[in-house]
């Protein structure tokens, strides 16, 4: 055996990389004109985060490069009917990922004034 072999680690974590997929937990709120959504990504910055929203399906990627290990962030949801899909708005703060999805006018509730007779 020569030294190099000698110095070289064997079963080491540093010398295998590894990856894993966590589903991020979500939290999904309904309010009257938009859902807010909030998916836990902890350690993941704005720049390693992708939303797509096709039709009514959303997915969620986020990923964490770690010294060791690598996570993947992934979360596909579906959405109801009745969402604008144009004025989505999202955020990332002390790694939960925020999204607003406003609900289209035709579906907000909204008040009608009853007159007099």
């Amino acid at each position: 055996m020569t030294t190099k072999e000698l110095s070289k680690p064997t079963g080491c974590a540093v010398e295998k990389q590894c990856t894993r997929t966590v589903a991020p937990k979500v939290n999904a709120i309904e309010k009257a004109d938009s859902y807010l959504i909030e998916a836990e990504m902890p350690g993941v910055s704005e720049k390693n985060v992708d939303v797509e929203l096709k039709s009514r399906h959303l997915r969620l990627t986020g990923t964490r490069e770690g010294e060791h290990c690598t996570t993947q962030y992934q979360r596909a949801l579906r959405l109801p009917e009745g969402i604008d899909a144009g004025k989505v708005e999202a955020k990332m703060a002390n790694g939960i990922l925020y999204l607003t999805i406003p609900k289209s006018e035709a579906t907000r509730p909204r008040t009608i004034k009853v007159k007099a007779g």
